[in-house]
């Protein structure tokens, strides 16, 4: 992982980090390691979860499927919230 964002990151290529490299990390970071996992057999099948808002998907947090749904929600609230406070709606205020 810290390959591909150095690779894409790289000072050399530009000095300020553009949307367009913002882009081709997430790519790479979304598509190339489900790509790898899947050519090698190793898909575990984890859940990606997301909320809709706006009419915009937000990715929120990747778990396996033997995480329970109040462990999922607990790391969404510790760490989504505060950029997303819509998300209140779906898993309860933040408590710290």
């Amino acid at each position: 992982m810290e390959d591909v964002i150095n690779d894409v990151l790289d000072p050399a290529k530009s000095p300020i980090i553009t949307k367009e490299m913002i882009s081709e990390l997430a790519h790479r970071v979304a598509h190339e390691s489900v790509e790898e996992r899947a050519n090698s057999n190793k898909l575990t099948g984890e859940w990606i979860v997301f909320a809709k808002e706006g009419g915009n998907n937000y990715y929120l947090c990747l778990n396996t499927h033997n995480a329970g749904d109040q462990q999922i929600a607990d790391r969404i609230k510790e760490h989504c919230l505060r950029e997303f406070p819509f998300l209140s709606t779906y898993v309860g205020e933040h408590s710290a």
